[in-house]
């Protein structure tokens, strides 16, 4: 069990410590001079430390080995306090510093040393009291801590060794046989020591073998170094009793050098790609390996002794040639190294893949795996119904542009498009659209009716296309979607015509239905106004020369849309008691001059002031007959309604034979006194 001095006793002895101190520079000169006489030497012992102090009137002996920050190998100028100490965790070393007082009531400033196994030689500054029953020292700055390797991490405490116990601890040590051939060999490190006083042995490598890694008191550690096949020296550090030596051994003899690569060349792709050669050679030779290329990059290996591996980096080659590198070594040794250019390869990206029937644009997008893999788009030469309208060619990624006709087959077709070896493969679906066409004729002559119009509407009812026939009596609905279709047919004069069932659409085909029209006949229809009509009490005579005169309009009208070419107008005159009068009769010329239009045209009228005289004032009725052809050339004749005219009473006395006017036409008819007369 670690013993520490008892809290109370140290405070005690701090209390009555010296207050002259010590400036943060150690003194160059003992500050106080010793009475009585001092002591010249302590020890100090709680595990895991056995401390052995040596007080020196300044001039006298050191602990050989004591160092300083200010000296390494021996204690400074003014030092005057050195001494060796040992930790039972394994390692040992000498102090050397400033004792302000003396050993029974004093204060230390000073540094610990120690070798690490490695070799390398630890300090640190270390203070704090000491009298004649302990010591606790804090520890202060590393002076080298061996890179963290410092065994020197904490304060120490120990307590004033026992009255029997030995005196304090001094070490000596040395060596022989530390220069030893590359063959190996043995050697010796003595160690002189005061009894009961324990001391440490290490070896910083492993080819140095250590008899025994602890002693106390005199003793020997021997040592034994492996055999050497390097060609080069090597050496090793011995730390024993807190010393150390240095352990020599020279190289193996020069190795006869055959220097050889066990492979001559090697191919890669452009992808780039790690790789190794062997050296073989025997153990000792050195060697070195380079690239002439700075693609080609050794990675380890560029340099070696005996049997090794270079191994290398083939950077990815970011051209289209190939490349061809060397790595040469010790002895003329050559290893090719061939990376292959770049094989383009391409990915298409086609937008849309299927093509509606109908056409249109699409796209494809060109990736390939090199910016500078060039391409060129072609269209398979089956696929005439694919053009390319822009992108056909360029460089790394891109886009073609692709026009499609559209598909009048009921088939689906298939084209591809290819750039390098990668095609992009388009369906087109089947056209569903089909066409109608029919001639329409006239029922009369068989004769092409033009200008009829055709109304197709789908079957169930929706949107309805519209066309007219041509002079030939031709109609045509081009890309109608397949399916079933009412047909109407219509034309002024002809009774319209209606498909008997729903007319089939097939997709790709051209379906046809011809018509017969059936031609109307004439039909004339009459309007008077006024009816019935009267004398004009103001005008009488209509300025005529004749007794009376009745004024209405008449307004002839065809109702079936056939034009009518009027031939003969007959007006019949008829007396009040409904007997007949007598007739007029007129030809076509006189209907055009006096309605303004000969013939009537289908569904249309024409209309003519009407001044019809009698020489007697009791009225009747007037009625017109017409007569004439159709387009067709077909007969008519129709006997319109009568015109009434009222008897007309004049309001004093009669006046006869008024001037001015002009008799279109007289009618006498036998036996009869009275005269009838149409004017314009």
């Amino acid at each position: 069990m670690r013993r520490y001095l008892p809290l109370g006793l140290l405070l005690a002895v701090l209390a009555h410590l010296s207050g002259c101190g010590e400036s943060p520079n150690r003194p160059s000169v003992v500050t106080e001079t010793p009475v009585s006489p001092p002591k010249t030497s302590a020890r100090f012992i709680q595990v895991p430390w056995d401390i052995s102090l040596f007080f020196n009137i300044p001039g006298g002996a050191v602990v050989a080995g004591a160092t300083t920050k200010a000296t390494s190998g021996g204690a400074a100028e003014g030092d005057n306090l050195t001494g060796t100490f040992v930790n039972s965790t394994g390692f040992a070393g000498t102090l050397t510093g400033v004792l302000t007082g003396n050993l029974e009531n004093g204060t230390f400033n000073g540094s610990l040393s120690t070798v690490t196994q490695s070799g390398c030689t630890a300090e640190r500054r270390f203070s704090g009291p000491i009298t004649t029953t302990a010591l606790n020292w804090s520890p202060g700055a590393h002076i080298n801590d061996c890179g963290g390797t410092s065994p020197l991490t904490s304060g120490i405490q120990a307590a004033a060794a026992p009255p029997n116990a030995p005196p304090p601890c001094t070490y000596q040590a040395s060596a022989t046989g530390t220069n030893v051939p590359s063959a190996g060999g043995t050697g010796t490190v003595s160690v002189t020591a005061g009894e009961g006083c324990r001391w440490f042995a290490t070896s910083s490598v492993d080819f140095v073998k250590l008899s025994v890694s602890e002693g106390t008191a005199a003793g020997t550690v021997q040592f034994t170094v492996a055999a050497n096949t390097a060609i080069t020296q090597r050496t090793a550090t011995l730390v024993v009793a807190g010393q150390s030596f240095t352990i020599t051994q020279a190289g193996a003899p020069a190795p006869v050098c055959n220097y050889r690569l066990n492979g001559g060349e090697r191919t890669f792709d452009a992808s780039g790609a790690r790789g190794g050669v062997d050296m073989r050679v025997a153990a000792g030779c050195a060697w070195q390996a380079q690239s002439d290329a700075p693609w080609l990059r050794i990675t380890s290996g560029a340099s070696g002794s005996g049997d090794g591996t270079v191994s290398y980096e083939v950077a990815a080659n970011p051209g289209l040639t190939q490349r061809v590198g060397t790595i040469t070594a010790t002895g003329d040794q050559d290893f090719t190294v061939t990376q292959l250019g770049i094989v383009c390869q391409f990915t298409l990206t086609p937008a849309p893949s299927t093509v509606p029937f109908t056409g249109g644009p699409a796209s494809i997008a060109v990736v390939a795996n090199a910016a500078v893999c060039p391409w060129t788009a072609t269209v398979s030469s089956t696929a005439t119904w694919i053009t390319i309208t822009g992108g056909a060619a360029g460089t790394g990624n891109g886009t073609v542009a692709l026009t499609f006709a559209a598909n009048p087959t009921a088939q689906p077709r298939v084209g591809t498009v290819s750039v390098g070896s990668a095609t992009a493969t388009f369906t087109q679906a089947p056209t569903t659209l089909g066409s109608l066409t029919g001639t329409v004729r006239n029922d009369v002559n068989g004769q092409p009716v033009a200008a009829a119009t055709v109304t197709l509407t789908p079957v169930p009812p929706g949107p309805a296309r519209i066309t007219t026939t041509n002079a030939a009596g031709v109609y045509t609905f081009s890309n109608v979607q397949q399916g079933a279709y009412n047909v109407l047919i219509q034309r002024a004069g002809f009774v319209d015509f209606r498909s008997p069932a729903p007319v089939s659409i097939v997709a790709a085909q051209t379906t046809t239905f011809n018509a017969t029209l059936v031609a109307r006949p004439v039909n004339l229809q009459i309007t008077w106004d006024p009816n019935p009509a009267s004398v004009n009490p103001m005008a009488i005579t209509c300025d005529e020369t004749e007794n009376f005169c009745w004024r209405s309009t008449a307004t002839i009208r065809e109702t079936n849309g056939t034009a009518a070419t009027v031939t003969t107008w007959l007006a019949n005159f008829y007396n009040a008691d409904g007997s007949f009068s007598s007739t007029i009769t007129r030809t076509g010329a006189d209907f055009a001059t006096s309605f303004g239009a000969n013939p009537i045209p289908g569904n249309a009228s024409v209309s003519s002031l009407r001044l019809l005289t009698r020489s007697t004032q009791t009225g009747g009725s007037v009625e017109y007959v017409i007569s004439g052809v159709d387009p067709f050339n077909r007969n008519f004749s129709f006997v319109l309604p009568r015109v009434v005219l009222n008897p007309f009473t004049p309001p004093g006395p009669s006046l006869l034979r008024q001037p001015g006017g002009a008799v279109m036409e007289d009618d006498r008819p036998a036996g009869g006194s009275s005269t009838n007369r149409i004017q314009r």
